[in-house]
């Protein structure tokens, strides 16, 4: 491993031979800083970092089975994580291609599951379960020039839609041997945010895109074939998110607070008490309800901090204390199998998973 955007040096003060230095994939260290390398001695470095890292997660999704996480990562790929107590046995997602900005999952069939990334072809495609990848026989122009964007399996499987950085959507429907250009006028910036299409969870023919630059938002009801732009949103918010078994339900975070459409983002409406959010995820239901559990990292009742709903936003359980704050989270997601636990990716201290506390006896 290269180390690079190295910040700082430090010298152990009761140990001067001993020294550290930071990069940006971790700690960097050498009890041998004093040997005299002009003479020919050499300094051996280590890496020990068991339990810290510096990797920033672009996206997180925990499928109904399979394994429990899949992460996509900058730099360093993305991995299935089947333990999530040890590192990923298997290592980073393969063929690997660096950064990976997006990933997702088919409601219907989880063991399909799409990833973006920057090798040539700019996407790959699992049939079982992110163990294994084939990547994309082709990719649209505008991937291959101006970089992967985000793509979306619709929630029976059968389709893709992609909107490459600086193009126009495309859909395949032959698992990424050919792609056809969606009639729409949105067409995707080829700045900094990435954003892209997000599948209805119970309607495979439902895709939705926002665009968080210009805060326009889009639909399409013809499998990706075409997108109408629907209305405008708030700009600058985290990520669109659909609401599993809801059709039509979907939830944006914004600096205006949590917002909400039951109708396929034709209208959106905020829910009481949210002042400002960042990220939204679901997850397991709470015992004895159906809707699935929602967690947030925003402003409850004047509460900066990481919340979970049982009751669709109606009322909000704070999950941390103050001391408890990662900075800006990129990504979080619930897992359908556990109620209560919820995943976060950061901007650069990896991934935290959260447990609830056992029940008092």
């Amino acid at each position: 491993m290269k180390p690079h955007w190295i910040s700082d040096v430090a010298v152990d003060p009761a140990h001067p031979e001993r020294l550290w230095f930071v990069t940006g994939y971790g700690v960097w260290a050498t009890d041998q800083a004093n040997a005299d390398v002009a003479a020919g001695q050499t300094i051996t470095w280590q890496f020990p970092n068991k339990g810290l890292e510096e990797t920033v997660i672009d996206e997180l999704v925990s499928p109904p089975e399979g394994a429990p996480l899949l992460s996509a990562i900058g730099d360093v790929g993305g991995f299935r994580h089947d333990n999530l107590a040890v590192s990923p046995v298997g290592g980073a997602f393969q063929p690997f291609h660096g950064g990976n900005p997006g990933l997702a999952f088919a409601e219907q069939v989880p063991a399909l599951v799409v990833r973006t990334h920057w090798g040539p072809t700019r996407g790959a495609l699992s049939r079982d379960g992110g163990a294994t990848w084939q990547d994309f026989a082709t990719a649209p122009e505008a991937a291959t020039r101006h970089g992967p964007g985000l793509a979306a399996l619709s929630a029976d499987g059968t389709r893709l839609v992609w909107l490459p950085k600086g193009g126009k959507p495309h859909y395949s429907t032959d698992g990424g041997a050919t792609w056809h250009e969606s009639r729409t006028s949105l067409v995707a910036t080829t700045l900094w945010p990435t954003y892209g299409p997000v599948a209805d969870r119970v309607n495979p023919q439902r895709f939705y895109v926002y665009d968080s630059v210009a805060g326009a938002f889009y639909a399409s009801a013809d499998g990706g074939v075409s997108f109408e732009r629907l209305r405008a949103l708030p700009a600058k918010s985290g990520k669109l998110r659909a609401e599993p078994g809801v059709e039509g339900s979907l939830w944006l975070p914004t600096d205006e607070g949590l917002l909400v459409s039951r109708d396929g983002g034709r209208t959106f409406h905020a829910l009481p008490g949210v002042s400002a959010a960042h990220q939204v995820g679901f997850g397991a239901p709470a015992p004895g309800r159906r809707e699935a559990a929602v967690f947030l990292d925003g402003t409850v009742r004047g509460e900066e901090a990481f919340f979970r709903s049982d009751d669709g936003g109606a009322t909000w359980i704070r999950l941390n204390d103050a001391r408890l704050r990662l900075g800006w989270l990129r990504c979080l997601t619930g897992d359908p199998r556990v109620h209560g636990r919820v995943y976060l990716g950061t901007s650069g201290r990896g991934i935290f998973v959260g447990e609830p506390l056992p029940a008092k006896k």
